[in-house]
């Protein structure tokens, strides 16, 4: 005696094996996109030389900014002091930042340093050198491979703080020890200002 399968049973095993089909499919198709994107990311993590060479203006940037506030320029004072004082005279021609750059900075890259201007927002140039000290050589204002900007802040006196002498004198009247005007002090805190500043590096 024979038994056949009936009709509705063969369906769903049909169905069964074609949705096992579409999920391998799927399976399949989940890891190749995975290993897509894994080895993309290996690519774009690899250092290049481009990127070797802009961390390496930035590192020459980063350590003249610092050596500009620690090292000393004369006694008791700062190459960033200095730097301080010679722009408040002349916001446009600083002749002790020029020099201390141009010690600092190896001669084989181009600098330009920059300030900040508020009135009509933008960076005025305070001084430059072409890369290897040549004119036939580019400045960072013209075209340039590779440039890392590096701002900073100088924080000055824009008025010196006075204290005024003697701050407790007041007038008496009514005998020597009677006060009858109040304490007068000629006391001034001064004025502080912030100067944007700007060292750019290319080559």
């Amino acid at each position: 005696m024979s038994h056949k399968i009936p009709d509705r049973c063969k369906a769903a095993r049909r169905k069964e094996a074609r949705g096992f089909a579409f999920s391998f499919d799927a399976f399949v198709a989940f890891i190749l996109s995975m290993t897509v994107i894994a080895t993309l990311i290996v690519f774009v993590n690899i250092p290049s030389g481009y990127y070797e060479e802009f961390e390496q203006l930035y590192l020459i940037g980063q350590d003249t900014i610092n050596t500009m506030g620690t090292a000393e320029y004369s006694a008791g004072q700062t190459y960033m002091a200095r730097f301080a004082e010679d722009l408040q005279g002349n916001p446009t021609s600083c002749t002790a930042c020029c020099g201390t750059l141009r010690n600092f900075i190896p001669v084989q890259y181009a600098f330009r340093l920059e300030q900040y201007n508020n009135a009509s927002r933008t960076w005025d140039s305070v001084c430059e050198r072409r890369r290897m000290d040549l004119p036939s050589q580019p400045s960072c204002s013209e075209y340039n491979k590779m440039r890392a900007a590096l701002p900073f802040v100088i924080t000055e006196y824009g008025v010196e703080p006075d204290n005024g002498g003697w701050q407790y004198g007041y007038g008496v009247c009514n005998g020597e020890f009677t006060p009858c005007a109040t304490p007068e002090s000629a006391f001034d805190p001064g004025t502080v200002q912030n100067k944007l500043l700007r060292l750019v590096i290319c080559v």
